[in-house]
């Protein structure tokens, strides 16, 4: 896995920065190096947006099989992290806006 890299200047961008970014996507993200204005690529959108979207599932399907809420809870903050762990290496940036859809 790889960190993105600046559409502009091919600055690759610290984990530092994106993982904050990552926390805030829609917030104004610019290349600390030659500072151009970064958006996230369309596909990238989805991700984020969507990809968490089976962690709610998980209290309903663990609820299935009577495992306890407390373990359910751990499960889910584990899994939570992980994703937020993850998703900087998953970024793209292009020159565009894409928007969601």
């Amino acid at each position: 896995m790889k960190l993105p890299k600046c559409w502009s200047c091919k600055y690759v961008f610290k984990y530092r920065e994106l993982f904050v970014l990552s926390f805030f996507p829609f917030k104004r993200n610019t290349c600390p190096n030659c500072g151009k204005r970064q958006h996230l690529a369309k596909n990238i959108n989805w991700k984020i947006n969507f990809l968490p979207l089976p962690i709610v599932f998980i209290p309903l399907v663990l609820n299935i099989f009577n495992v306890p809420w407390l373990s359910i809870g751990i499960i889910i903050i584990i899994a939570l992290a992980l994703y937020f762990a993850i998703l900087p290496y998953q970024l793209k940036f292009s020159n565009k806006d894409h928007g969601l859809f």
